[in-house]
């Protein structure tokens, strides 16, 4: 190998090894505000415990995320306060103060710049618009789905409750093992396709609980009797869905990345309704890492 050739190598070394420090930085730092955010953080706070100058981070980070740092941080202390306002039962005081804004003022007119809303207005609006939400900056995120419209008919599901609470960080649904449990259980149990109709709810204490009420169960079958077995109608409208063929890990991240990223992006609002899960039974399912299985998730939305 000539002399020239060798030294290209090694520069070529370097600029990757370089541009990988960069982005492992700005990963450290997306965490960091994650962890932090609701602490009223600054661009100096960051400075501080990176060691770097503002303008090299303030840099890297735009490169990266594609986001002023400012803005960013902002946006997404903001997006927080917006779920928590759908979500929860906590006073818009209570927000401001956990997040640590100023005042209820200062969060009134930081929340209005963003959404053109006051957070009252947010809250009582009959359907959820989700513009203008930031989900956190995620350098390990797969593609989202193909989002389709289309219009449910009614259909009846015949089978049984499944009502959980939880406390709500940042995400409209969190996925919960005993929800996967379900899942796989009603699968490997009926042997056919099952149907998941979720509903949320803020807890009626002034907390940041959120009560889910999901019905699980099979499509009821026309003159055929069930006995005992509850059931629960789909509502026909028209709703948002994609298809899924993949893992739990990679399905528990799916709800919350569609409402904050693309139902924002396709301009469009939920609206009251059920989700609609639709998982199809191939075989045995488990919840072994590696399994792959196959669904259909539906939202209620309006433009």
């Amino acid at each position: 190998m000539s002399p020239w050739i060798y030294e290209i190598n090694v520069i070529k070394g370097y600029d990757f090894q370089g541009r990988l420090m960069k982005k492992m930085t700005v990963k450290a730092i997306v965490e960091w505000i994650e962890d932090n955010v609701s602490s009223g953080i600054s661009i100096d706070d960051i400075v501080k415990v990176s060691g770097y100058s503002r303008r090299y981070i303030e840099k890297i980070f735009k490169e990266h995320v594609g986001m002023p740092l400012g803005k960013y941080i902002r946006h997404r202390r903001l997006s927080m306060a917006a779920i928590r306002l759908r979500l929860t039962s906590q006073s818009a005081t209570d927000i401001a103060h956990h997040l640590n804004f100023d005042s209820q003022q200062s969060f009134s007119r930081e929340f209005k710049k963003l959404f053109n809303l006051s957070p009252r207005e947010y809250r009582k609006k009959e359907c959820w618009d989700l513009a203008n939400l930031k989900s956190p900056f995620n350098f390990e995120s797969t593609s989202l789905p193909v989002i389709n419209l289309v219009e449910l008919q009614e259909m009846e599901i015949v089978g049984h409750e499944l009502n959980y609470s939880e406390s709500i960080i940042d995400k409209p649904i969190n996925s919960n093992p005993l929800r996967m449990d379900a899942i796989v259980t009603n699968l490997n149990y009926y042997k056919e396709d099952i149907y998941l109709l979720s509903s949320f709810e803020p807890t009626g204490k002034a907390g940041n609980s959120l009560n889910i009420m999901t019905f699980i169960g099979i499509k009821a079958q026309k003159n055929k009797k069930y006995g005992t077995a509850k059931s629960q109608r789909l509502a026909a409208g028209l709703y948002a869905g994609f298809n899924f063929r993949g893992r739990w890990e990679d399905y528990e991240s799916l709800s919350r990345r569609t409402y904050m990223e693309t139902l924002s992006k396709c301009h469009l609002k939920r609206r009251k309704g059920t989700d609609v899960e639709h998982f199809r039974f191939v075989a045995d399912i488990s919840t072994e890492e590696d399994f792959l299985f196959e669904s259909e998730y539906y939202i209620p939305v309006t433009h």
